[in-house]
């Protein structure tokens, strides 16, 4: 444990130039100051640093060794300008617990006032302490990220990350939270759904499009029912597909050629890619439609439904062997990851809909991309905007790697 009994704290900001903390850090370490904790960081070009120094260990008097810091620092503002501080360090030694849990919540959305203190008026009302901001991205994508800690018990997190996805719901913004044992974790593989997540469309109302009014609407009805959670897809399944009997192989290729990415898919999943993730598709759609994306976009895997066709026409029937519902999708995930060999943590699973929910709630970082309910509740994070490329702000600590990779600015 440090003695504080002869410690000051410095705050010293200045214009940014290369070499600044090499030259103050020497300027102390010259007489034998002891720098008992740091912080530093640059903000529109303007360098601050914070520094609690331990004077005991100088061989210099008390007095002196803050006559010498004093000249130091005066001589390094000479030429940029800025100014500093230096007082006598009061707080108390700091307290080490072990029950505190890091949490990283990240931002994303168009720059507006109010968003931090939105953010940070929900983490205060529950005494969540914020241990630094720092602002990811400006201009056309707006990104910020807060690390706090916290020793709230899980009824009461629960509580606090509905709060955080409703806040941000209301402000157009979206949302990533995530505990420190799940962000410290490089991420490995990500999986996607398909239908209004990777593409904006949802192939069955497509298809029905293409069927009798009356079959239109109760497609998308189904539909619509099915994805809330509300109906049972198994049965949801058959009653839509039975009514595409008859329909010819060709609408199929015509609705293929008309289906377009979500704004960010392409960029995001290039960028996955460079950075040698494992990317899968497992849809509750058609394999006729996944394999055309999963060669537009270079998959690593890609799973469906399978329609079956004679003679040219749909049956109104499809593969009963193998039926992907949201447990299946959960499990071909897992199947997945062993193959891979890629454990939980280091899983990604970005959905909407109710047969996403198992596999969202089950991953490392489970996103639920304009999401209905039913996944919003159990997803770490919350796309609101129709846009993917700010998940990438989210993966772990990899800032500097994404940047290699697509520009966010």
């Amino acid at each position: 444990m440090v003695d504080l009994k002869d410690a000051i704290i410095i705050t010293f900001i200045t214009k940014d130039k290369p070499g600044l903390v090499h030259e103050i850090t020497a300027m102390l370490s010259g007489s034998n100051i002891n720098i008992i904790d740091i912080d530093q960081t640059v903000v529109n070009q303007i360098f601050t640093i914070i520094l609690i120094c331990d004077l005991s260990t100088s061989h210099l008097h008390v007095k002196e060794a803050k006559k010498l810091i004093t000249t130091g620092l005066d001589k390094l503002l000479e030429s940029a300008g800025g100014y500093f501080m230096m007082d006598e360090y009061k707080y108390p030694q700091p307290v080490v617990t072990s029950n505190k849990r890091a949490m990283k919540v990240t931002v994303i959305g168009k720059d507006a006032p109010g968003i931090v203190s939105g953010i940070t008026g929900i983490l205060a009302g529950l005494s969540i302490n914020i241990e630094s901001i720092s602002m990811i991205s400006r201009k056309e994508i707006f990104a910020m990220e807060l690390l706090s800690s916290h020793d709230l018990p899980p009824s009461i997190l629960k509580r606090v990350k509905k709060d955080l996805k409703r806040k941000t719901r209301e402000m157009d913004l979206s949302i990533i939270i995530q505990d420190k044992n799940v962000f410290s974790e490089e991420k490995k593989l990500v999986v996607f759904d398909m239908d209004s997540t990777l593409i904006q469309q949802e192939c069955i109302n497509e298809l029905g499009r293409a069927m009798s009014l009356e079959s239109k609407s109760r497609i998308a009805a189904i539909t619509e029912a099915a994805m809330k959670g509300e109906m049972d897809f198994r049965a949801a399944l058959r009653e839509r597909v039975q009514l595409l009997k008859g329909m010819k192989k060709s609408v199929l290729e015509d609705i293929a050629n008309g289906l377009t990415l979500t704004p960010g898919a392409n960029e995001l999943i290039g960028a996955l890619k460079k950075m040698g993730y494992k990317v899968a598709l497992i849809s509750s759609g058609f394999t006729f439609f996944t394999a055309i994306v999963k060669r537009k976009l270079g998959l690593d895997y890609a799973f469906g439904n399978e329609l079956l066709v004679e003679d040219g026409e749909l049956t109104g029937e499809f593969n009963q062997n193998l039926v992907i519902d949201a447990k299946q999708k959960a499990k071909i995930q897992r199947w997945i990851a062993q193959i891979e060999k890629i454990p939980k943590e280091n899983i990604i699973s970005i959905g909407d809909g109710a047969n996403d929910a198992i596999m969202v709630e089950n991953s490392g970082l489970g996103i639920g991309f304009r999401p209905k309910e039913i996944v919003r509740r159990v997803a770490d994070g919350v796309i609101n905007e129709d846009n993917m490329i700010g998940i990438l702000f989210a993966l772990g600590d990899l800032r500097r790697k994404k940047r290699r990779f697509i520009d966010f600015e």
